[in-house]
């Protein structure tokens, strides 16, 4: 008979998933959602079939996101490490096979980690995210089931 093994990881910090549904390109999204929340969110790479890695965009420290994209993602991705001293943002396309079901009418979601403090109020994130013209809609995914899929 089998021996079953299970592994308990615990995490250090706390995960805000929004989803964000829109048309816009990402880099467009980006710019409205650093006005809407008054963060700076810039380009980072992750590793893409066409070749290497590119530096992220910042002389920033790598941050808890790393240098893989959140979701796996190809392309580019924006993060932000610098606006609130233990909140790290990113903001990324995720394609639809790697969501959840509930999730899949998202294109985008925006990932906040925190560390050590609590997260930022996601009804207040939502309600600053719909004041831009490019986001059509906004959700709190972080209650929906098989979301740690979006984690690196």
């Amino acid at each position: 008979m089998a021996r079953k093994v299970y592994i308990e990881q615990s995490f250090d910090y706390q995960l805000l998933v929004i989803g964000i549904a829109s048309t816009e390109r990402v880099w467009k999204l980006c710019h409205e959602v650093n006005r809407a929340l008054g963060i700076s969110l810039q380009e980072s790479r992750s590793e893409h079939p066409g070749g290497p890695a590119q530096p992220p965009a910042t002389d920033s420290p790598e941050g808890l996101f790393g240098q893989e994209a959140p979701g796996g993602a190809a392309g580019p991705y924006y993060e932000d490490h610098s606006s609130h001293p233990e909140w790290e943002y990113a903001l990324a396309a995720l394609p639809a096979a790697r969501l959840p079901r509930e999730a899949r009418a998202f294109r985008y979601a925006l990932l906040v980690r925190c560390a050590g403090t609590a997260a930022p109020d996601p009804d207040d994130l939502i309600a600053r995210l719909s004041t831009a013209p490019a986001v059509l809609s906004a959700m709190d995914l972080s209650q929906v089931k098989n979301i740690k899929s979006l984690l690196p």
